[in-house]
């Protein structure tokens, strides 16, 4: 059954599902790197998404779900760990009566809790490879300044990562996660972990949490 990994833009989901794939075998998706995927295209539903995105703006339901749930089919909503989504009440609503229908459930919902002051920092010098996607950082600098360690490819600053859209994109978290995160907690499946610290010392604590859900489930 799916984990779901929430936090604000930039409090590092992407390198904790990174490091929870490599160490527990679970399958990132990531909503964010779905939508620019398919912001990619020449389709109007293409160009409009790669505006919005541009924007910071939260997409319908109808747009995520377009994108999401063929991607979920594919891999048979086994051992996923989701990125990014649900991001509304109204989306977690909509997937969890997807998940029924398979008779499935959400087995744990991990809230990264991280100051604002420490979202700024770390978003003001995230990099991302142009042509693999990987992400650098503060806490993940790459060998060789403005060069993927991985493939080579030249570094960039998302569009969604400038101040301006930054500060749009936290007031938009701020205002409609609170009522996703009253949501889960309603259905008991919310954990909150402390984003603040090291990597490594953040990690430990999602993955203390993901095996406490785990043992409860056996």
């Amino acid at each position: 059954m799916p984990f779901v990994l929430l936090g604000p833009p930039g409090c590092g989901k992407g390198t904790y599902a990174r490091l929870l794939e490599e160490r527990m075998g679970l399958l990132p998706v990531s909503m964010g790197q779905l939508l620019r995927n398919a912001s990619k295209g020449k389709t109007p539903f293409a160009r409009k998404l790669k505006k919005a995105l541009a924007r910071g703006e939260l997409q319908s339901l109808l747009v995520v779900l377009r994108v999401l749930l063929p991607h979920l089919e594919k891999v048979r909503y086994n051992r996923v760990l989701l990125d990014g989504f649900p991001r509304l009440t109204d989306q977690a609503l909509a997937f969890e009566g997807i998940l029924h229908k398979k008779r499935l459930g959400i087995e744990r919902v991990i809230l990264i809790d991280t100051p604002s002051r420490e979202i700024v920092r770390r978003l003001g010098a995230r990099r991302v490879c142009s042509l693999c996607g990987q992400t650098f950082g503060i806490d993940v600098p790459p060998k060789r300044k403005g060069v993927c360690d991985s493939c080579g490819g030249r570094l960039v600053r998302r569009s969604d990562d400038a101040p301006k859209v930054v500060r749009a994109r936290l007031k938009v978290y701020a205002r409609d996660t609170k009522p996703l995160i009253a949501f889960y907690r309603k259905r008991g499946l919310l954990t909150r972990v402390n984003g603040f610290g090291p990597p490594e010392r953040v990690y430990a604590r999602i993955e203390k949490a993901i095996q406490r859900a785990q043992r409860k489930k056996n």
